[in-house]
């Protein structure tokens, strides 16, 4: 390690880490962020906030939740358990339209606990009536785009979630008689109390 540059003391590995998880050049765990104000977010709140990127490192996994479809004209929605930070990599549904003559738009948004909403997500093209079509969210697609009013396509904001912060899809000029089904959502699920922040390589390591 170069002089020039000093190391944080070292820190026992968090309770349940493999040895030399996630260590190589990049040396010990080490716990600033519990015990130096600086490291904290500047709020009143202790809990994740919703954050453009990933921690430094988290103990997560991936699951497929399959939500039930919501009734006739009605709008579905998915809240973040209370154990865990979440991601949401990609949605899918199907969205079948009535013979009224409207077009919809279906769309996703995120609110917050408060039920203030914080952003919203413009599901691809428009539907019209009598239509059967794909609804389609991801983080790979970069554009809103209709595909011959089979499929339709657009991104997803690449965010951590707090818990309880609920994502609801609703159709803009829905009919009574319009119904979603068949959702399946794909998330990444980071447990709150491991998440954990960890020191990058530095020059001379």
């Amino acid at each position: 390690m170069s002089k020039h540059h000093a190391r944080p003391a070292a820190y026992p590995a968090p309770p349940g880490a493999v040895p030399g998880e996630l260590r190589g050049r990049a040396g010990d765990w080490y716990a600033e962020q519990a015990g130096d104000a600086d490291q904290l977010a500047h709020t009143a709140s202790e809990h994740m906030s919703v954050m453009a990127n990933p921690p430094g490192w988290a103990r997560g996994w991936q699951e497929h939740l399959f939500i039930p479809n919501p009734a006739a004209g009605a709008v579905w929605s998915h809240t973040v358990d209370g154990r865990y930070s979440e991601r949401l990599v990609s949605a899918r549904w199907v969205l079948t339209t009535s013979a009224v003559a409207a077009n919809r738009f279906p769309v996703l948004y995120l609110a917050d606990t408060n039920g203030t909403k914080v952003l919203s997500v413009w599901a691809g093209g428009t539907i019209t009536a009598s239509q059967a079509v794909g609804v389609n969210l991801n983080g790979a697609t970069t554009i809103q785009s209709n595909y011959g009013g089979i499929e339709t396509f657009g991104p997803m904001p690449n965010l951590i979630v707090p818990p309880g912060y609920t994502w609801t899809a609703t159709v803009q000029n829905m009919d009574v008689a319009d119904q979603q089904s068949g959702i399946v959502l794909i998330v990444d699920r980071f447990p709150n109390d491991t998440t954990r922040k960890y020191r990058p390589v530095e020059d001379g390591d």
